[in-house]
């Protein structure tokens, strides 16, 4: 599962969605602009300033050591 953070009139934004999609991946899009919360993580926190930006999902605890002891 992935996660698309971006915004309305983005081209880039739509491509990320339409591979996804090509792909058959599942995710969620969330427009930031609807969300200014996360927005202001994106800027303040992690000082990124363009979108889209796209996370993959790991899941809980159980998941995350299963990713990390397949490394």
């Amino acid at each position: 599962m992935y996660l698309v953070l971006g915004r309305q009139n983005c081209t880039f934004c739509d491509k990320a969605k339409e591979l996804l999609e090509f792909d058959g991946l599942d995710y969620v899009y969330v427009d930031i602009m609807d969300k200014p919360e996360l927005k202001d993580i994106l800027v303040e926190q992690i000082n990124v300033r363009t979108v889209p930006q796209v996370f993959k999902l790991v899941g809980g605890y159980d998941h995350l050591k299963v990713s990390l002891d397949g490394e």
